[in-house]
């Protein structure tokens, strides 16, 4: 039995602008000067321990490291192969976390899944690309080089934030539906 909770959370930073912020829950942790960075954080609504702040995420589920994963990934020319030459860092790779738990996927996608399934559940920030999106893949060098990601805008975004919310699969289905998925190559 683990003594810790299996989760997995998002550290969101953000270039400042001088704009008015959107209507999301957005906390300024600090303000530092000469700092030219924001990092999103959210206020707890429920128990215990409401109004802490938290980053994005949550509860590990077995609907992040389904084999369907891998078959939409491959739409996309990434392979496991091609994804593991980038994310899989060995350092990281010896956390308890990342045991082998004879799961579809291996841990070190899985796991960026949950990060960005529970961010959307929570603060509706979808980190996906599609086509029009991903990165060039021929040269593998460039595949990480530009390591920002953009919130991917979807029609019904509420209702498909709730259907998420209920049934972790529905991220899956709405992936396959907007025929985008999962931004897991700009995590680190």
């Amino acid at each position: 039995m683990n003594r810790w909770k299996e989760a997995s959370s998002l550290i969101i930073s953000a270039a400042c602008k001088n704009q008015i912020a959107p209507k999301t829950p957005i906390l300024k942790l600090a303000e530092v000067d000469k700092c030219n960075f924001e990092i999103l954080a959210l206020k707890k609504r429920s128990t215990p321990k409401p109004q802490l702040c938290v980053f994005p995420g949550g509860s590990v589920s077995i609907a992040d490291s389904v084999q369907e994963w891998e078959g939409l990934f491959s739409k996309f020319g990434l392979t496991l192969n091609v994804l593991s030459n980038s994310l899989a860092n060995t350092n990281i790779l010896k956390l308890p976390i990342f045991n082998d738990r004879n799961e579809d996927l291996p841990r070190w996608l899985s796991l960026r899944i949950t990060a960005i399934r529970e961010t959307f559940e929570e603060c509706g920030i979808l980190l996906c690309k599609s086509k029009q999106t991903q990165n060039t893949l021929c040269d593998q060098s460039a595949m990480i080089q530009d390591h920002t990601t953009n919130h991917f805008e979807v029609d019904n975004i509420e209702s498909w934030r709730s259907k998420v919310l209920d049934d972790p699969f529905q991220f899956l289905a709405l992936c396959e539906h907007f025929n985008c998925y999962p931004d897991v190559e700009n995590l680190f």
